[in-house]
């Protein structure tokens, strides 16, 4: 996993289907997803969560950013297999990776479709105060920053000498040590100059907030806002009544034995 893939999560506007969804219902998806995923224990299962959410990445048009988002994701995909596989079962196993994808692709989704002035407006129409759903937006805003921050100094070190690719694993990550140090004092100056810039035009006056843009709901959101709700209740019921009919892994190898 290198600087890079942060990079993923910077917003590139595109009108399709799924940007143009309003950004609440974004935020529900998101967090039925995220449930979904913890809630559900069978491999099969959140397979099929998983495929939906590729199809929505397809409808974005984004399938080439989530293939090289969950490359950068490989090595610790090993590491949570090999681990649990040691611990516990296949089962298990395999569950927790899907689970690992399903939550991190679903925030890549939420964050590369939603513009961050578009995420502070949407978390304040839904009565969070504007100083906090500003700083979740200035922090979403930041992070495509600081990677290609981070990817200038990478360079400036590479230009002098220093190889990344070469070494063990744990030296890899030795090497990227040296990276910290200035990409912490970049962070620190640009949320001083940020603070400054705010203060100076009075930010924290406690004033009704207008935007140029306003948010619409529109049929599409609430279909899928009403589809999502289904679903989540649906998962609930299945997992508490329902999760013995669909066989584990280990039982169908118990079966075919």
């Amino acid at each position: 996993m290198s600087v890079d893939f942060l990079s993923a999560f910077k917003f590139n506007k595109k009108h399709n289907t799924i940007y143009n969804l309003d950004p609440r219902t974004k935020i529900f998806i998101l967090l039925i997803y995220s449930i979904l995923s913890l809630i559900f224990q069978n491999f099969f299962i959140l397979v099929t969560l998983f495929l939906t959410l590729v199809i929505f990445f397809a409808l974005a048009r984004d399938l080439k950013k989530l293939i090289a988002y969950n490359k950068s994701l490989t090595f610790m995909i090993f590491f949570i297999f090999f681990i649990n596989i040691f611990y516990f079962n296949i089962d298990f196993a395999l569950a927790m990776i899907f689970r690992l994808l399903i939550m991190m692709d679903s925030f890549l989704l939420f964050f590369a479709t939603i513009h961050p002035d578009e995420l502070s407006q949407s978390l304040y129409k839904m009565k969070i105060p504007f100083q906090y759903a500003f700083s979740i937006s200035l922090a979403a805003r930041f992070v495509p920053s600081l990677t290609s921050e981070a990817r200038n100094i990478r360079d400036a070190q590479m230009s002098r000498g220093i190889d990344f690719q070469k070494g063990s694993l744990f030296y890899k990550i030795r090497k990227y040590i040296p990276l910290l140090i200035p990409l912490y004092i970049s962070a620190i100056r640009k949320a001083h100059f940020v603070a400054e810039s705010m203060e100076s035009r009075g930010f924290n006056q406690k004033i009704k907030r207008s935007f140029l843009y306003e948010l619409n709901m529109k049929v599409l959101d609430y279909f899928l806002i009403i589809l999502f709700s289904i679903i989540m209740f649906l998962g609930l019921y299945f997992t508490f009544f329902l999760s013995s009919i669909i066989p584990t892994i280990t039982q169908l190898i118990q079966l075919m034995i």
